[in-house]
């Protein structure tokens, strides 16, 4: 009895279809891998976007009002704001921080945090049409502040950044928390005598 094998232009054939699903396999792998890399640089992009964002709303709420002897007050402008922070990046205690708008090529700005002689590139090269702008106790926003019309105002109600950014509008805006006739953020509940709490 004789066995009978594959003949040669099977096992061609068999080679061929194996070797097309091997390919259709692999490039299918490659668009996996490689949309895989888009959703996590995405991700990690928008991770640190939304911690730049923190940052400066975290910076700029702890902006303080009172004026100690050797430290400037609030100031700003629509390139940038200075102002003494209770929780600046380096250090304990009171520091003068400031956020400036930093002109980069092709009419784009870059944010920079400033603290003493050092900066840190916040947005580097990153924002197109950005300004600063302060509110007042009236509800009006100005592109300088302290005001002169008002000086008893030592810092704004909030700040807003506005800009765009890779084609898309970015808005940030704060709420200064020591800002004239805003609530308090932290209610303090006087005991009364025999009163159960």
């Amino acid at each position: 009895m004789r066995h009978r094998g594959f003949s040669l232009l099977e096992a061609l054939v068999t080679l061929v279809i194996v070797s097309l699903v091997v390919t259709v396999l692999m490039q299918s792998l490659l668009y996996v891998l490689g949309m895989r890399e888009r959703v996590l640089r995405a991700d990690r992009e928008g991770r640190t976007a939304a911690l730049h964002e923190r940052w400066f709303r975290e910076s700029v709420a702890s902006a303080v009002g009172d004026r100690p002897q050797d430290a400037s007050p609030f100031r700003g402008d629509s390139r940038g704001l200075s102002f003494l922070s209770h929780s600046p990046l380096r250090g304990p205690g009171l520091a003068p921080v400031a956020w400036r708008l930093v002109e980069a090529s092709r009419g784009r700005a870059g944010l920079d945090y400033a603290q003493g002689d050092a900066t840190w590139p916040v947005l580097p090269q990153a924002l197109e049409g950005a300004a600063f702008a302060y509110l007042d106790s009236r509800g009006e926003w100005h592109d300088a502040w302290p005001l002169e019309s008002r000086p008893d105002e030592a810092l704004p109600r909030a700040v807003r950044l506005s800009a765009t950014r890779d084609g898309r509008p970015l808005l940030w805006w704060v709420a200064v928390a020591a800002g004239p006739g805003l609530l308090p953020t932290l209610r303090l509940i006087e005991e009364a005598p025999g009163a159960d709490l």
